[in-house]
């Protein structure tokens, strides 16, 4: 199992952290760009990207208040268990 949590600011998409779990590489750069940009598409069109996946892996996006999105990717997961990892974290950052 590999998991990955990055964290964005909404408005810019500049990381602000990333995290990584298991045997897996760091995502480069432009996948973090691509993972946000689609995420910024959907907003630009009043749509709200929740959560995707492949075969292999789980992605889950999540904004909170408007200035920090979370995105995690994880493999043999769930989106829901991935969902509640987004939501401590944040509740880790802002207490």
């Amino acid at each position: 199992m590999s998991a990955h949590l990055l964290c964005l600011t909404s408005g810019s998409g500049l990381p602000i952290f990333t995290r990584s779990k298991g045997s897996s590489e760091a995502l480069p750069f432009s996948v973090i760009g691509s993972l946000n940009g689609v995420h910024m598409y959907s907003k630009s069109h009043q749509m709200t990207l929740f959560n995707t996946s492949t075969e292999d892996y789980c992605f889950v996006w999540n904004e909170f208040q408007e200035s920090i999105v979370l995105i995690g990717i994880a493999a043999g997961c769930t989106k829901q268990v991935l969902q509640k990892v987004l939501q401590s974290c944040f509740n880790a950052m802002v207490c």
